[in-house]
């Protein structure tokens, strides 16, 4: 009776196991992160301060790109390399110390959506802390403008700061303004891909022995060791 009764046990164990293993979902499809993320992103989150910040990110196919983000605060970061490795986006730039990372929890093919978490405290409290998601508005690397901005070009003065000799140059940059609004923002390129800055009035009158009073703009583009001044109507 015994090992009639063992012999049950097992062969029930037996179609358990089996019963299970038919009712195992299947199996993630592997995700290739590094093509799915060539395409430029955008999204909104929170900086440390609880502030509302607009996302972009440009994730090139030659593996160059650029972060930025907007808000009371704007930052903005030339990705010198980036890559995927284990569900983590590593970006390289001079402007980080080390490379930022953003570990990816989830991707919707279907919404075009990727859910990052900045997790990484690294006491700069513009940038981006926590969960949030982006969704791919261009899928060539490059930006797309609105059909409700104005977008032109203008000449703007550049007077570069460095901060280890305090000395100051000059130079001139053909730049195009789009033009939302009340805001204004700057880019080095016609199809706004590669982000200067956000905009505002320009108060200064003088910037080290340059006369700057003349122009309506200002953008101020802070980098290690340097600090780069657009000025243009």
């Amino acid at each position: 009776m015994s090992l009639v009764l063992m012999a049950t046990v097992a062969l029930g164990t037996i179609a358990c196991s089996k019963e299970n293993e038919k009712d195992n979902t299947p199996a993630e499809e592997p995700v290739n992160y590094e093509e799915v993320l060539v395409g430029t992103w955008r999204g909104m989150s929170k900086n440390f301060d609880e502030e509302s910040i607009t996302v972009n990110a440009v994730f090139n196919a030659d593996k160059t790109g650029k972060v930025n983000w907007i808000g009371p605060v704007l930052y903005s970061a030339v990705l010198s390399r980036w890559y995927v490795s284990d569900k983590k986006i590593y970006m390289e730039s001079s402007k980080f110390d080390e490379p930022m990372i953003w570990n990816i929890y989830n991707y919707s093919p279907e919404n075009n959506s990727i859910t990052v978490c900045r997790s990484h405290y690294s006491e700069q409290r513009w940038e981006v802390w926590g969960q949030f998601d982006l969704k791919k508005v261009d899928a060539g690397g490059g930006g797309s403008s609105s059909t409700e901005d104005d977008v032109e070009s203008t000449l703007a003065l550049v007077i570069t700061h460095y901060s280890s000799t305090g000395r100051y140059d000059d130079s001139s940059k053909t730049c195009y303004k789009k033009t939302s609004g009340s805001r204004v923002v700057l880019y080095s390129d016609s199809s706004c891909n590669l982000l200067i800055g956000l905009a505002s009035r320009n108060t200064d009158s003088t910037k080290g022995s340059y006369r700057v009073s003349a122009y309506d703009y200002r953008v101020i583009d802070a980098g290690s060791g340097y600090t780069r001044y657009y000025y243009f109507d």
